[in-house]
């Protein structure tokens, strides 16, 4: 039988490789989490990921510290925990490349008798093919503010204060 005794706040080198591939996954699923979190936000125009910035690798160390009291061990951890938000943050959907307000300027919306067939955004001169799954109104209903929009594009159109209604339930929530 081994007599191998090491602490969880100080381990060997064998206990810490496999540490490390055991959790490694994890942390980086962790920072895919936390860069989905934040690119909702106000932070969604920045071009890359801040992978090395002391700020972030502080960030993420705090996210991961439920997984290791070792310090090398919480070292790479985070560090595989920036690399999966930066990861995230390269392949992230259309939705989240732009800052809201500036979205806004590089679509239009485009009226037809097809509307209710077709999303009305138009985007790089070409009209979204997607069937609208949302009806999208002003605050003040106005008869002609409206736009039938397809799911990806409801957060694009949608502005505080408009009220989504679902096309097929009828249901209605304010942006």
């Amino acid at each position: 039988m081994d007599e191998h005794h090491c602490t969880d706040d100080q381990l060997c080198e064998r206990c810490y490789g496999q540490a490390v591939r055991a959790k490694d996954h994890q942390a980086g699923v962790i920072g895919q989490c936390w860069a989905e979190r934040v690119c909702r936000g106000e932070f969604r125009a920045q071009a890359g990921w801040p992978e090395n910035d002391p700020k972030t690798v502080a960030i993420a160390r705090r996210l991961v510290r439920a997984l290791a009291r070792d310090p090398r061990l919480l070292d790479a951890l985070a560090r595989a925990c920036t690399a999966g938000a930066a990861a995230w943050w390269r392949s992230r959907p259309a939705g989240y490349r732009v800052e809201h307000s500036a979205a806004r300027a590089i679509w239009a919306l485009e009226t037809d008798e097809h509307e209710h067939e077709r999303c009305m955004v138009v985007e790089g001169g070409e009209r979204c093919p997607r069937a609208p799954e949302w009806l999208v109104r002003s605050e003040d209903a106005a008869w002609d503010d409206y736009a039938y929009v397809c799911d990806p594009h409801r957060e694009l159109v949608a502005a505080p204060g408009h009220t989504v209604t679902s096309v097929e339930q009828g249901k209605g929530e304010t942006a």
